[in-house]
């Protein structure tokens, strides 16, 4: 069985379609862990009608914003089951995405994080590009110190295996899955890719937004700190001015470039 977990903040837009694409999965055995985080917007009022109608749904109300890392966390803490799949408030998971993951992990006990292939869709719901990452737990470690391998709303991964890491690192708001992928790579936890679309990954405006200062400099500090752990040779660490450029690029060229997503396998 699958715990998945939601962290919802004024995501009115975009959350019942998201809802009701986990709930008609044909894989039909989780719980489903929605965290409303403040919302100021009908949110909660979306979360409880849908609470009403299915007792798969488990309802928990912040009484402060707590942001999205910490509330990944709780949500993990009141899961009962030993699957944890990702789930985000404006994405769309495709209706057979648990049934292939699931039937893929109790075929492969010797991974521990499931990742897959995306459809990056705009605000009105249109596909753009397809976003593809590396698959086999090799090509992720080739990889990981240059990029992002895995696209963290598509993830189911176990329990227990992830417990010794300690889960989501608190310390940082953004950037987290990277931070947590880098950790598991550097404790041999073995990742992999499905080489199927699915889930339909939103990109507005706000995702483009991530290219503020700030947000490159969580990034940087994260690699800094994955590269000790990965213990890299120093000609390697070459990637930690990826952030630094990223943050420097004009807006439509950084645009372009994520359109483009080079973590594209053939």
């Amino acid at each position: 069985m699958i715990s998945v977990i939601m962290s919802v903040y004024n995501a009115e837009k975009y959350l019942s379609e998201s809802i009701e694409s986990i709930l008609q999965q044909t894989y039909r055995h989780f719980e489903f862990i929605i965290i409303n985080d403040c919302s100021s917007d009908s949110s909660l009022e979306i979360i409880n009608k849908y609470g009403l109608i299915d007792n798969r749904i488990i309802i928990v109300n912040n009484s402060t914003n707590l942001g999205l890392t910490i509330n990944l966390n709780k949500a993990i803490s009141l899961a009962k089951h030993d699957f944890i799949a990702r789930m985000d408030a404006d994405d769309i998971s495709i209706k057979d995405r648990f049934e292939k993951q699931i039937n893929f992990l109790e075929n492969n006990p010797d991974i521990d994080v499931l990742g897959s292939f995306c459809k990056d869709i705009d605000e009105e719901g249109n596909i753009i590009s397809d976003r593809t990452v590396p698959i086999a737990n090799s090509e992720i470690n080739k990889l990981i110190h240059i990029i992002n391998p895995i696209c963290h709303p598509t993830v189911v991964f176990r329990k227990n295996k992830l417990q010794e890491l300690g889960f989501y690192n608190e310390e940082y708001k953004v950037v987290q899955d990277y931070d947590l992928w880098l950790r598991c790579a550097a404790k041999n936890v073995k990742m992999y890719n499905l080489p199927e679309f699915l889930l339909k990954y939103r990109v507005n405006d706000g995702y483009h937004s991530r290219k503020s200062w700030k947000y490159r400099m969580t990034d940087l500090k994260i690699r800094y700190y994955g590269y000790k752990k990965l213990q890299l040779p120093f000609y390697k660490r070459i990637y930690l001015i990826v952030p630094v450029i990223l943050g420097i690029l004009p807006s439509w060229l950084y645009k372009l470039l994520k359109e483009r997503d080079f973590r594209k396998t053939t």
